[in-house]
């Protein structure tokens, strides 16, 4: 009896490090573009004389000679409340009082009171996951000097930070045969790995070879929306890497990719 084996052994998934050649060049990044800010406005009752609302689970009360009166003293309150000015800030304008969360991505509880109206014109949102073995590009710096990044949208190789790099304390997939793959990423907000130079694995949009360019996705094109993601020929919405050149192919899915961006 002849046993048949594999000939082809279960691929590394989309970010890991491709055997055992690692480098130093790991930079970290936050997760941090598109998102989104949230703002309330809270309209004050026509003729009212006072008004409440809650911000962070904290009453906010205010008088005022008229509406407009109350709403100025009301955004007054809640930039002088240490429990809530930290979070938010609020202005006035005529009868309205405007609250905006002082970090997208960052919501804050809200509800409206006595002679008080609240209205969501912009809901928080975090931003958009990146997903392992996608190329990142640097959006700018956080107050403490983190690199804040998202997946690369724009036609500009320079700004190519890196590769989102598979680590295990955020993985929610693995692989799970020869070329598939469940998604595994960074939710939005949190700090990730990049890696600048290595070999790694990397997710392809369609087969690459040996000896092919390197190229990576910043724009759609119909079915082909993965922002991030690589390939081995030009195509709309694809844009040359310089510093790669591919060192595994892969019919499908995952191709090693070697990285040198400095």
């Amino acid at each position: 009896m002849q046993l048949r084996y594999e000939t082809e052994l279960v691929r590394g998934f989309p970010g890991m490090p491709y055997s055992s050649h690692l480098s130093a060049d790991i930079l970290t990044g936050i997760n941090d573009d598109p998102r989104a800010t949230q703002v309330v406005e809270f309209a004050v009752t026509a003729a009212a004389s006072a008004g409440d609302l809650t911000i962070q689970n904290k009453l906010i009360s205010a008088t005022g000679a008229d509406e407009d009166a109350v709403a100025a003293a009301l955004a007054a309150a809640i930039n002088a409340e240490p429990l809530v000015n930290g979070s938010v800030i609020a202005e006035a304008a005529t009868d309205t009082v405007t609250v905006t969360a002082r970090v997208g991505g960052i919501g804050f509880q809200f509800a409206d009171g006595t002679d008080t109206t609240a209205t969501e014109t912009q809901e928080n949102a975090k931003a958009a996951a990146i997903p392992f073995g996608r190329a990142v590009q640097l959006v700018g710096e956080s107050d403490d000097g983190s690199f804040l990044v998202k997946l690369l949208s724009e036609n500009a190789p320079a700004d190519v930070l890196g590769i989102s790099m598979y680590t295990a304390t955020t993985e929610k997939g693995r692989a799970t045969g020869v070329g598939e793959t469940i998604a595994a990423e960074y939710p939005g907000g949190h700090e990730l790995n990049v890696g600048r130079e290595g070999r790694f694995y990397v997710e392809v949009e369609a087969d690459v070879s040996v000896g092919d360019s390197v190229y990576v996705r910043h724009t759609a094109d119909g079915a082909l929306d993965k922002l991030g993601a690589f390939a081995g020929a030009s195509g709309s919405g694809l844009v040359e890497l310089p510093g790669c050149r591919w060192l595994q192919g892969a019919r499908k899915g995952a191709a090693v990719l070697g990285l040198n961006l400095d």
